[in-house]
């Protein structure tokens, strides 16, 4: 497994892995992707034998106490304030290659020490994103609201 820059070519690998992780509500476009993708440049994907099987979404982001919203294409940003894991899948069946963990190790090289992350955890995944030091975070309920019902808002001061 080798985990490198996700790059615009990459994208619709990572849709169709989106697809087969999420349900509907939560797909996003080509436009929202590539928009992170060229303006975030934290963005990783997770490949095996020439087979796209994992991403990961991020950008820094100007405001620690709230997300951005699901579904916006990704403005400049021009404060390093913190990073926003916008997203990471790895598709069910390459689940047991620690891929998530790579991705993750990747992006903690890429922001170095010292970054605070936040994301919004979907899905009931918030016990999995504790395992990696995020705690769930108070949150404009408008903004969870374009996530998925039950989402929460999580925030840590630094990747582990």
């Amino acid at each position: 497994m080798e985990v490198l820059s996700l790059t615009p070519d990459k994208i619709n690998h990572a849709l169709q892995i989106q697809k087969d992780c999420y349900q509907e509500e939560l797909h996003e476009s080509f436009e929202v992707f590539e928009s992170i993708v060229t303006k975030g440049q934290l963005s990783f994907f997770a490949v095996s034998k020439g087979t796209v099987f994992g991403y990961l979404l991020a950008h820094y982001w100007n405001d620690l106490n709230s997300p951005p919203t699901l579904h916006t294409p990704l403005e400049d940003v021009s404060s390093k304030e913190c990073c926003f894991l916008h997203d990471l899948a790895i598709h069910p069946a390459y689940q047991n290659l620690r891929a998530p963990r790579a991705l993750l190790q990747a992006l903690k090289n890429a922001i170095g020490e010292g970054t605070s992350c936040s994301l919004v955890a979907v899905n009931g995944s918030e016990g999995y994103w504790e395992r990696y030091g995020f705690r769930v975070q108070p949150c404009s309920e408008d903004i969870l609201r374009t996530y998925a019902p039950n989402s929460k808002y999580m925030c840590c001061n630094k990747l582990s």
